[in-house]
């Protein structure tokens, strides 16, 4: 008897602590000036953009996929006997995983958009490619809608129009 009331009492604290920690949250994923968050494009190839804040540091995570056809050779040899052995055209799926660390610059507020500039500096990837690289970032947000500008020593790398997507 007194056990089953005992058990009653932690979890009725559990569930305390649990209500607790939830409404204590102070981070707004929905805030109109953050650009933090999970973003995908609106336009051209797929890619997937997630900005990570881990308090003392940002993170940035770019997903590129796109697809390319695959088309046999049409020097290539057939046998008439094996026809299977010419190949069928398809379609591959290319992606390119690009994972670092934001040093934010500033941050400037106009009347209707936040501007934000930073440093990307890429320490892992997938495929493997040359590590460490360097990446300027221009970060636009304008009625929701993020405009990234992506540069490497003067050349631009990417121009991406992207949009929040909802996290899981």
């Amino acid at each position: 008897m007194n056990f089953t009331k005992l058990l009653k009492n932690i979890n009725l604290l559990i569930i305390i602590i649990l209500i607790f920690n939830s409404g204590c949250s102070s981070y707004d994923n929905k805030s109109s000036d953050s650009i933090s968050g999970k973003w995908i494009t609106v336009d051209g190839p797929k890619c997937e953009v997630w900005f990570q804040n881990w308090g003392e540091y940002s993170r940035l995570l770019l997903l590129i996929s796109d697809t390319i056809s695959v088309v046999s050779n049409p020097y290539a040899t057939e046998d008439k006997e094996k026809p299977y052995l010419k190949h069928k055209p398809y379609s591959k799926i290319i992606k390119q995983q690009l994972k670092g660390n934001l040093v934010w610059q500033k941050t400037q507020t106009m009347q209707d958009s936040l501007i934000k500039n930073a440093v990307w500096m890429i320490d892992r990837a997938n495929p493997k490619i040359k590590l460490p690289q360097k990446y300027l970032i221009n970060a636009t947000l304008v009625n929701g809608d993020l405009k990234m500008l992506i540069e490497e020593e003067g050349d631009m790398q990417f121009q991406l129009n992207l949009k929040r997507i909802k996290e899981y």
